[in-house]
Order: C-alpha cells, then structure tokens, then sequence
C-alpha cells in the first residue's frame, strides 16, 4: 500500500499514518490508486473507502487478498462488427445532428522554433495513428447501429500552408473549429502553418469521440519520441499498445453486465441514478441575457480567466482537509452557493467528468474514456460552508462509486424533456484539472503547446476550468459561458461575486451566502460582490429570511411596526429610497392605501380626506410590491430609547405631525416627493433618506 501511495503521489517515502489527502492527494489520484492496487493485488477498495480509510495503515486492512480479477482487460478475438463505447455513442448522435460544429473537437497547437523537418513532422503523425486504433477509426451506420470500423495504417495527410503573423489566429480558428464527419472521416486532421523559416505552428485537431483531456499526454510522448528518431534516421522507439481501444469496449460492456440481470452492475447503478436524479430540475433558471434558442448557438464559447491566490487556495484545502473532503467538493460547494445567489434555486445539480480508466492498462492509451457524472447539490436551510461541504461528499463519495453507468443511459433511463438548446440533466459544469501536463520534447525545436483554443460552439451553459498551479501558484482557469445567453458584462458578475477567487476576501465566511439570491440586474438587490463579501458580525446576526411573495421583492416586508425593509447586504440602520412606482391609472389596493401617484401628480385621496393609517399595515402592504417605497411609523427596535418616539424620528427625516382639521394649510396639496400625505416637509429639506 505505501509503494503504491508513493507511485500514485510522486513521493520518495511514506509512512504507515500518512494520510493520502494530506500528502496532495485527490478524487482522481484516488481512482488511480484503486486501479494499481487491482492490478498489483488483485483486489482494491471502492473508492469511497479511499475517502473514509485515508491512511496506509488503514487502506490496508480493508484489502481482501486472493480475491483476483474474474475479469482482466486484455486483448481478445474481434467480432465481425464492433460497437461503439458506451461514451462513443452519444457523441455520434450529436455528431449525426450536426456534422459540421466543432464543439465536440479537441484542437491542440504546437508552436515550434528552429530548424523543423517536415518530412519527420508527416511522419510522426502517422506512426502515432499507427499506434493508436482509436485515430484511424471510422464510425459508419451498418443495419441501423453505428460501429467501429478500424482501418488500416496509412500515411496521414499533413496540410501544409504559408501565413503571415497577423492572420494566424484567423487561419487556426477556421482550422480548429471546422467540424468532422465522423462516418467517412478520420477523427484527426494535422495543419502546419508556416511563419518563417525557422518558425512554425503545427494545429492538430482532434474530434471528442476519438480522444480526451488524458490522452494529450501519451499523444505528446508519442509524438516526440517519433519525431526525434525520425529526424536522426533512426529506428523508431515506439512499442505496440497492450490493449487497444477495441479491446476496451468489448471488456466494458462484459463488465458492466446486461441490464436484464437485476443484479448486473449496469443495472445497479442505473439504479441508484434513478433515485439520485429524480425530481431535479432539468433547467437551471440562471440569469439569462437572451431567451434560450433566441440567438445562434454555433459561435463558439467565450471564457474569462480567472486565479485564486496561493493564500486563499492554501485556506481551500485546509477546509477540505478538516472535513475529509477534496479540495473539488469544497469548489463545487461554492459554485452551487453561487448558482443559488444568482436565483438558480435550491436544487443545483452539476455536471462533471470522470477520467473512466479504472485500469492501468489504459493509462498510455489515445482513446474516449470520460463519463460524466450528475453532482446534486442541496443548497437549502441556507447552510454554513462546513455544512454545505459535508453534504457535497456525502454525495459525491455515492456518487464516485456509480461512476460506471454511462451518462448516455442515464439519460435515457430518466428520460428528460429533449432541447437542441440545452444539455440534458444539467446545464453548468465544473471541471478540476488533475491530468498529466502534455510534455514535449523535440530535438533542435523549441516547441511550446498552447492548448487554449476555443472550440466551435458551446456546449454547456456555464463552463467553470480550473487546474493547480504545481508552482504553488493557487489555482487558475477559466469561466466559459455561451454567448447566446450571457453577455460578457453578466458573465464578468458571476467571477466577482464568487468568494473563493475574490483577491479581496481576507478569509472564508462561515455562511456562503447571507440573505436570499437576487438577481444582478435588480434595482434593489445588492451587487453579487458586496453580498457574498465576508460576513461580520451584524450581519450573521440579522440575517433576512426568504421572501415567500412571488410579487415582491426577494426578502420579507418588515413584520413590526418599527423596522425598515432592508435589502440583502444592507445596513438595517439606513433607509435606503426606494424607486417611484411606473405611471398607471390604478396601483391595487396596497397602492391607493400607501398614496401611490397617479400621472399629473394626483395621489388618491391627494386632498387630505382620508384617515391616516395608524399601523402602518399600509406602507408594509405596499413594500411588497417591486419598488414599492416604505416608510416606517418610528426608528429601529435596536436603536436606543429615545430614538424609538415618533417625534424625534420625524425630526430625523424632515417631516412634521399633520395640522389638525381645519388649520391654514390643511388642504394644501402635498409636495412631489412625500412618502405619507398626511406629512409634509419643511422648506429645505431632503426627501427622507436622501439626506
């Protein structure tokens, strides 16, 4: 167990108590812990025990030995006709939909410098594909099933063209974005741009169904070894593959068994999805721009970067150190928090991706291995950051340990109403970046890859990416969103009111969120930065409650007589002016009785016949309506005694008591900005809490 710690962590020596998590370790390290010791053992704990058992020791006791693999991955004899992965499948529906996007395509630029051969560059990348089955695969219709066909080697065909500095971006966004079609095309096409002699960039795009974020590293490897022999005329190093992708698929669908055994583990863990995904909401409402299919979805998703400090990362991991966790569930917890805030709800369910090699077999291997998984998150009882963490990995940890049924059959199982404008099940995803750097190593080049090119349209609503700076530099991404709902200003708005990448967040709050969501564009919400800003004492204190008014604004009307209804991230002690309610010839009944104005300046009742409201019922019946103004009958119940008379609180704001019946002036029209028509201000004063 130690030497399988130290290989998984990159360690020269671990001790019997060190604990896997303290040592850095993470969800995804932990699915490849699990995977060597089933290959080394022959048996292996379920991940969630990874979690729970962190430390060698007690790892250890939890192995059975002697158990073996019943079912190893090897090579085995090929079927006439071979099927698709499950992962596969989906992909080459959407694929079907629409040949010509390029969401799903993985594009990968190689900025190379010195003197570059060519001929090596051609070849390189055909004995790469040689390789790798999954690069020279083809995935034709045959009796209504898509299937593998795997052709033979052949030279692969490397565009070469002339371009100028000015125009590259152009030229490798057009390259990078043109979709495939996957039925009679190779999954990989190789582009190599020429700036000058000594100066070139090689833009090798790849399509989803054939790859993933895993296979760029052995896709590097490959790369440079075959190329470094090549240019010296010598004999190429690469070996042939245990197993090949072929190979998988075959092993995947016999382990996971037939789905009319009920005690299959397909049929099992699409089981538990059922359960877990029941009743969640199929569409986020998040705070849209544009009408969703309203603008067109093929442009390509925007992103803004984004870093979170080595110091606030440091605090990050501590929290998930202190309850057990990753330092993705404590992410993922803030990012629900902030879907919550923006008005998505209390029901967040994430998408997130899986590595889905659950064998060290497949570690060196180019092919589609990711699953997605669902992650519901309850955001409900407005929960401490502790709270909420321990919620996330009590799910994830259920979750991780189903992570085995395809998303595709998931999806089919539960059976959501169908959108091309949306992504079933969720519509946000977060990803951690934990894969191995694509390293590249070619003689007389210095070759830099710059894998930030956006692919052609979007494919999720919301996209958060971040990575760890093994620098020890925190950690770095990016917000992708789709710009035919969001525009760049609300996207700009969700980076700054997430508290765990605020530079200006000098500790982590102990309440995620205070108050209730609002959305960014309400005029009497706070801003999503001051609100998810560190929370102080008075405000844990005097936390507002949920609006349960569906026409009112998003916290409670004051429920005394005294108090002031104060938006979230407000001081209670300020009366802030409310907004004018809009030009109408009625307001309702809580209008007329609170001396709503009517067009031309006249008010209900505007010349002083009616009651005055003794109450208040009235202004409190009217701040339920959006900007609906309030005016409190007397001072806060926190003040000190002598503030709380109705004298001294009509002095404060510049209003006088009403003159009895009869008096001089007691007909006078009120003057434009009086909340109440039975007071008037004196000569010179400010409209009250405009002083």
């Amino acid at each position: 167990m130690a030497e399988a710690f130290q290989e998984v962590l990159g360690l020269d020596a671990v001790g019997l108590d060190d604990d896997f998590f303290e040592l850095g370790g993470h969800s995804l390290l932990a699915t490849r812990l699990v995977a060597i010791l089933r290959d080394r053992t022959g048996a292996a704990p379920a991940l969630r025990t990874v979690f729970e058992q962190a430390t060698v020791a007690a790892l250890a006791e939890t192995l059975e030995l002697g158990a073996g693999n019943a079912n190893p991955l090897q090579p085995v004899e090929r079927p006439d006709v071979i099927p698709l992965s499950f992962a596969q499948r989906r992909l080459w529906f959407l694929n079907r939909f629409d040949p010509g996007s390029g969401a799903y395509n993985i594009p990968v630029v190689l900025a190379l410098k010195g003197s570059l051969d060519v001929a090596a560059v051609r070849g390189a990348i055909t004995q790469v594909a040689g390789r790798h089955e999954s690069l020279r695969t083809l995935f034709p219709l045959l009796d209504g099933e898509p299937v593998q066909q795997i052709l033979a080697e052949r030279p692969v065909e490397l565009l070469a063209v002339q371009c100028t500095a000015d125009g590259l971006a152009g030229a490798l966004a057009a390259e990078t974005r043109r979709g495939f079609d996957v039925t009679r095309e190779l999954p990989l096409r190789a582009v190599l741009f020429q700036l000058a002699p000594d100066h070139h960039v090689l833009a090798i795009t790849l399509h989803h169904i054939a790859a993933d974020g895993w296979s760029l590293a052995p896709l590097a490897q490959d790369l440079s070894l075959a190329y470094n022999a090549l240019a010296a005329g010598a004999d190429t190093p690469l070996v042939p593959l245990p197993v090949q992708y072929a190979d998988y698929t075959l092993w995947q669908r016999d382990e996971l068994g037939s789905e009319d055994d009920p005690a299959s583990a397909i049929s099992r863990q699409l089981e538990f999805w059922n359960r877990e995904l029941r009743g969640a909401p199929e569409e986020l409402r998040l705070p849209f721009d544009f009408s969703r299919g309203a603008q067109g979805a093929a442009e390509p998703a925007s992103s803004l970067h984004l870093t979170i400090r080595p110091e606030t990362s440091a605090r990050l991991n501590a929290l998930a150190r202190e309850h057990n966790a990753s330092l993705f569930m404590v992410l993922q917890a803030a990012l629900a928090a902030l879907l919550t805030k923006s008005g998505a709800g209390e029901d967040i369910p994430l998408g997130t991706p899986v590595a889905g090699r659950t064998d060290t077999q497949l570690n060196e291997l180019v092919g589609f291995f990711v699953n997605t998984l669902v992650l519901r998150t309850n955001t409900s009882g407005n929960p401490t950051a502790a709270e909420l963490v321990e919620s996330v990995r009590y799910t994830n940890l259920h979750a991780y340990a189903n992570q085995d049924a395809p998303f595709e059959r998931v999806v089919e199982e539960l059976n959501p109403a169908r959108s091309q404008h949306r992504h079933p099940l969720f519509q946000v995803m977060l990803t951690l970046q934990n894969t191995a750097v694509a390293g590249l190593a070619m003689d007389g080049l210095e070759a830099t890859a710059d894998l930030s090119q956006e692919p052609g349209g979007a494919k999720f609503d919301l996209l958060l990416d971040l990575a760890e700076d093994d620098a020890g530099e925190g950690i770095r991404g990016s917000l992708a969103y789709n710009p035919a709902l969001f525009t760049r200003a609300t996207a700009e708005q969700l980076v700054a009111a997430s508290w765990p990448w605020r530079s200006s967040s000098p500790r982590i709050p102990e309440s995620l969120w205070t108050g209730s969501g609002s959305s960014p564009r309400s005029s009497t919400g706070s801003r999503w930065s001051r609100a998810f800003g560190p929370e102080t004492p008075h405000r844990a204190r005097r936390r507002p409650k949920p609006s349960s008014t569906p026409s009112g604004p998003r916290w409670h009307a004051p429920r005394t007589r005294w108090r002031s209804s104060t938006p979230p991230g407000g001081s209670r002690r300020q009366l802030r002016p409310a907004p004018r309610p809009g030009p109408g010839p009625r307001q309702g009944t809580a209008g007329r009785r609170s001396g709503a104005r009517r067009p031309g300046g006249r008010g209900p009742a505007a010349h002083g016949r009616r009651r005055r409201c003794r109450t208040g019922r009235a202004g409190r019946a009217r701040g339920l309506h959006p900007g609906g103004p309030f005016l409190p009958g007397g001072a806060d119940p926190d003040h000190p005694r002598g503030r709380r008379s109705r004298r001294p609180h009509l002095r404060r704001t510049g209003m006088q008591r009403p003159r009895p019946r009869g008096s001089a002036d007691a007909g006078r029209r009120h003057t434009a900005g009086s909340r109440c028509r039975h007071f008037r201000r004196r000569p010179g004063t400010a409209p009250p809490g405009r002083r």
